[in-house]
């Protein structure tokens, strides 16, 4: 991010990155164009939704349908998510939390590092 942008700024002194505030329709979008371009929602689309497609309703329709649902469901389990993140913001923003965080992220990359390393000598 550049500063002369406004969207954000780096703190120099070592600590993280503030990023400014940016509008929600802005936002929304980005992860609309986000969504939609992703290949994945796609293939799930083709290889879940047949299976439930009732043959008295018309198959476009009723895709259509189960294809909202699930887009409802994951706007709810995201709005979740968001909110207890927002709740525990205080507590995953200490440095505490920071530390342990570290801590197990570097154990774990180590850990992989040492599996891929075995796997190379071995293979």
């Amino acid at each position: 991010m550049h500063p002369s942008t406004g969207e954000g700024s780096v703190d120099t002194t070592g600590g993280p990155a503030t990023v400014a505030p940016e509008h929600l329709g802005k936002t929304w979008v980005k992860g609309f164009l986000s969504n939609i371009l992703n290949p994945k929602y796609g293939m799930f689309c083709l290889a879940v939704i047949p299976q439930f497609l009732v043959p008295t309703i018309a198959p476009l329709w009723m895709g259509l349908m189960l294809s909202v649902i699930s887009n409802l469901e994951a706007a709810l389990w995201f709005t979740l998510i968001i909110t207890a993140a927002h709740y525990f913001r205080r507590w995953l923003d200490g440095p505490r939390f920071r530390k342990v965080i570290d801590r197990v992220t570097g154990t774990a990359l180590g850990a992989f590092g040492l599996v891929a390393l075995a796997e190379t000598r071995h293979g």
